[in-house]
């Protein structure tokens, strides 16, 4: 019997897709000295705050560092159970534990994003879960948003949604994003 691993991800292809962007962000980057917290990041941080329509929007450094800010802000700590799926890059389960907090699993839909129905059966059993972190693999940046607030409103859950957003700001740009809701 032969097994074939299943590829989530096909960096090689994706290489081939940004490669001479990649490069030449690279170059200008190093050609202007500033690779942290340089022209380049408030370009980004700016255009991005537009397209969601913000006032501001932070860069960091991995999308490990943007849940675990974004749940730091919104008041995540030790204790704190939070709705995820392990579904996902180890990062976001890390983001959770790094907090002290607990995650909370559960199921993916048929799309792979997390089952909405399956949180609101565990919220049914679990009134000490605060938090939702319904991370999205990039291939699924059509997420029901709006099924998103009304478990919020229903539940009363603080939000983070995060993305791994392949091509929304230009050509060539892999963006994981954390945004509070």
């Amino acid at each position: 019997m032969v097994v074939k691993l299943v590829q989530l991800n096909d960096f090689q292809r994706q290489w081939e897709d940004i490669r001479d962007d990649a490069l030449a962000a690279i170059k200008a980057v190093g050609r202007s000295g500033s690779y942290i917290l340089g022209r380049e990041v408030a370009t980004f941080e700016e255009s991005l705050a537009t397209a969601w329509g913000s006032q501001y929007a932070i860069g960091v450094g991995s999308g490990l560092d943007a849940l675990e800010i974004s749940l730091r802000v919104l008041g995540c700590g030790p204790g704190d159970k939070v709705l995820t799926t392990p579904l996902s890059a180890f990062a976001s389960t890390l983001a959770i534990l790094k907090l002290g907090a607990v995650p909370v699993f559960v199921d993916t839909d048929e799309f792979g994003l997390i089952d909405l129905d399956a949180c609101r059966s565990v919220l049914r059993t679990r009134p000490d879960v605060r938090f939702l972190a319904p991370v999205h693999p990039c291939r699924s940046l059509e997420v029901n948003v709006k099924q998103s607030h009304k478990t919020l409103l229903l539940w009363g859950l603080l939000i983070v949604m995060f993305f791994a957003i392949w091509n929304i700001l230009q050509p060539g740009c892999l963006l994981y994003t954390s945004r509070c809701v």
